[in-house]
């Protein structure tokens, strides 16, 4: 089985293996949650013209992301363990959205920011096949949900309590269900901070680790810091 990590660059074109091509650049536009409202300012007094200043996405939660279409490449490495939450995104390269971030740092994707919604459809392969597919189009949009860190000590004297995703080259592992008992069961009834299906496991005692490794590493420490990542 191939290895669940997708590069998204220039031309669109029939590709081998787990590599997608599309044609696009992006703006980041107004539809930001919690906060939709746009700050107006004047720009000159004795003209009484207003500009709409861009609003800054969200630390922690959930935006849109309009992305008019250009001859160019993305630039986005994506990890696709979630098959139904949708693809996160592992690395930026050169192409379109780093272009976007240096001019628009208040608005940069980012690492880690999970797309949620393509076009309209929302699971990983939906989303991979409607990027690949390239078909013409004046601009495409996607819904981007950006994680806060949470960490989790646990002192291991049992069962985690938990499933996971995961592959040799994924970032870490993906939570897939959590057991009514184990550690991650009582971690939960003790803190309001939360681990959920759909978060990441993205680091073990400050080292960030694959997915093969993650699990190694967790069957074997007794004492476990982990890094999530939680989604909203």
């Amino acid at each position: 089985t191939p290895d669940r990590a997708i590069m998204f660059c220039c031309c669109v074109a029939e590709v081998q293996g787990p590599v997608a091509e599309v044609n696009v650049t992006p703006i980041i536009q107004g539809d930001v949650q919690p906060d939709t409202s746009s700050t107006k300012v004047e720009v000159a007094a004795e003209t009484k013209e207003e500009a709409t200043v861009a609003v800054p996405v969200p630390e922690f939660g959930t935006f849109t992301v309009d992305l008019p279409m250009f001859d160019g490449n993305m630039g986005l490495v994506l990890d696709v363990v979630d098959a139904t939450r949708g693809p996160m995104i592992s690395k930026i390269d050169h192409g379109a959205i780093k272009s976007f971030n240096e001019k628009n740092p208040s608005q940069a994707v980012q690492v880690y920011d999970r797309i949620c919604e393509f076009e309209g459809v929302k699971s990983s392969l939906e989303i991979q096949q409607k990027m690949r597919s390239g078909k013409p189009s004046d601009s495409v949009k996607m819904t981007i949900s950006r994680p806060k860190k949470v960490e989790v000590q646990i002192k291991k004297t049992g069962p985690m309590g938990l499933k996971l995703d995961f592959k040799s080259n994924s970032e870490g592992a993906v939570i897939s269900e959590i057991m009514t008992s184990g550690h991650i069961a009582t971690w939960n009834e003790s803190n309001i901070e939360k681990v959920a299906a759909g978060d990441r496991i993205l680091s073990l005692n400050d080292k960030l680790m694959k997915g093969v490794q993650l699990m190694d590493e967790m069957k074997s420490a007794t004492n476990l810091k982990l890094l999530i990542l939680k989604y909203p």
